[in-house]
């Protein structure tokens, strides 16, 4: 899975990525959703913005909430991985969004990250893509996550390998790049390459069709 020699080495960047999302989490639901921006703070005159609602459906929540949550991942899964020697530097390259590298600069991985959200009673399975997203990389970073009132009520993280095909790339005929998809495959359900680290898979669906399809179960917070 990551590019590390040692199995305790890739457990402990694992566990340092889970934390650090926990951390931001925590964080953003304490507050941070006003101190960055994303609601109105307590001396506001208007007070337009207060509830994850007001911003209307999930695509202007995620509008507002994507790059925050970027920049909060890069931040404290760092703090994390700070006693290892290593740190995830945001970096928008070419079809990757972090670098997870040793602090002198050795490059250990490149990451993709793909954020995504949606109504409450939607199962998550696939996450768009943009154009860059067709360029592909060693590693998915997937999180996934609903909210409720003022707070991110659920969340689910996973890493995946590309090399595993656990996920297929598709970009629907006559469409735009920025209408592809990264969807979740079968065997993903088994697979070692994919590390379920906040949240877990379930083939449950709302109909017969669905269910030897994966979806992400996330965990409450």
């Amino acid at each position: 899975m990551l590019n590390l020699k040692h199995k305790t080495d890739r457990v402990a960047v694992e566990t340092a990525i889970q934390n650090g999302v926990r951390e931001l989490i925590a964080y953003l639901n304490t507050g941070g959703l006003q101190v960055e921006g994303v609601f109105s703070t307590s001396g506001a005159k208007l007070g337009m913005f207060n509830e994850f609602s007001d911003f209307g459906g999930s695509v202007e929540i995620s509008k507002r909430l994507s790059p925050i949550m970027e920049k909060g991942i890069d931040h404290f899964v760092s703090i994390e991985l700070a006693p290892m020697m290593m740190r995830l530097r945001q970096e928008d390259g070419e079809g990757y969004d972090f670098v997870l590298e040793f602090t002198d600069g050795d490059v250990i991985d490149y990451i993709e990250l793909k954020i995504t959200t949606g109504p409450e009673e939607k199962r998550i399975s696939s996450w768009t893509l943009n154009k860059n997203s067709l360029v592909k990389v060693p590693l998915h970073l997937l999180v996934a996550y609903k909210t409720e009132g003022c707070k991110i009520s659920q969340a689910g993280v996973y890493l995946c390998n590309e090399r595993s095909k656990v996920v297929e790339r598709k970009a629907t005929a006559g469409k735009r790049h920025a209408f592809a998809s990264l969807n979740l495959q079968r065997c993903a359900m088994t697979s070692q390459n994919f590390v379920k680290l906040i949240g877990d898979l379930s083939r449950v669906g709302k109909t017969s069709k669905l269910l030897d399809k994966p979806y992400c179960l996330m965990e409450q917070f």
